[in-house]
């Protein structure tokens, strides 16, 4: 198509994964996170073994030999027998579960730093309990998955819009305003709305997404200058320090990449809780105590 990226006919998947500057999966992984920590999701064996899918008969290599990209199979098996899978595409597992085996904080606890939260965003859920959303809130009303936005079907084969795109970039409605060519929103999903209207949706959760953290982030600011004051002074009390963490948690939390639209009301439940917190963390540590006033929907939070 115009953009020069996402494929327009049949067969164009690796020229599309291969020459993506969007996501990562084609690059090689920098030598800065070329260890055992960091393999499992950054090297094809490792993704593999993650997904309990490695070759139980071979040795799998140390960080120093490992292939550091996502390939064609690390997603797919080519060797699966017919009927193996319930998909034409030879997955190894459900479209969105491959996405999620990775883009996964796997935090479990307060006092951890969520990183790739995307399943969460999109969930409503945090691995570490930090804000209490029974059942989750999820994004779209848990009828989008990643690969939805993330793979539109634009390519043209036998039928129109019939193939995925393999750069992993969402395709925004001006992008294809700009380019003429078809996007994420309204080939499929919301065929009845124009790409204009489509993308003035989309640029309103990110205003509400820009506003919601800077006030949060002011807050949330002034809160760590204050911990870190007293941390130096060692006056930090644990009952403010785990306010602080689970704000922190949380402001992190909303920072995941595309938080703003992968789940605007959850994000944006996030933030609010962030400052809650905050303020009370200011509160304790100019007066000494804090105040009880940490709630959640009107629901006090520990």
């Amino acid at each position: 198509w115009g953009d020069g990226l996402t494929p327009m006919t049949l067969a164009q998947q690796y020229p599309a994964w291969l020459t993506t500057e969007e996501s990562g999966h084609a690059r090689t992984a920098p030598s800065s996170i070329q260890e055992e920590g960091c393999k499992e999701c950054h090297s094809v064996e490792g993704s593999l073994d993650r997904m309990g899918q490695w070759d139980e008969s071979k040795n799998l290599p140390s960080a120093t030999g490992a292939t550091w990209q996502e390939t064609c199979v690390s997603c797919h098996d080519p060797h699966r027998e017919p009927g193996a899978v319930a998909n034409r595409n030879l997955l190894r597992l459900p479209r969105d579960e491959l996405c999620e085996k990775c883009h996964t904080n796997e935090a479990v606890g307060y006092a951890d730093m969520p990183s790739q939260s995307q399943k969460e965003i999109l969930n409503g859920t945090t691995a570490a309990g930090v804000l209490d959303k029974v059942g989750g809130n999820p994004g779209m009303l848990g009828q989008v998955g990643c690969a939805d936005c993330h793979m539109p079907k634009v390519a043209v084969s036998a039928t129109e819009f019939d193939r995925s795109s393999h750069t992993f970039k969402p395709l925004m409605p001006e992008d294809g305003v700009a380019f003429d060519m078809p996007d994420s929103c309204t080939v499929v999903c919301h065929t009845s709305m124009t790409q204009p209207n489509a993308q003035s949706v989309i640029d309103t959760w990110i205003d509400r997404y820009d506003d919601e953290k800077a006030l949060a982030e002011e807050i949330y600011l002034e809160a760590e200058a204050l911990v870190r004051s007293a941390m130096q002074n060692d006056t930090l009390p644990a009952d403010v320090e785990e306010t602080f963490q689970r704000a922190s948690f949380n402001f992190n939390l909303a920072e995941s990449m595309g938080a703003a639209v992968h789940n605007p009301d959850f994000v944006a439940d996030l933030f609010a809780d962030v400052r809650i917190r905050s303020e009370d963390v200011v509160i304790a540590l100019s007066k000494g105590t804090i105040t009880g006033k940490v709630t959640h929907n009107g629901t006090p939070v520990s």
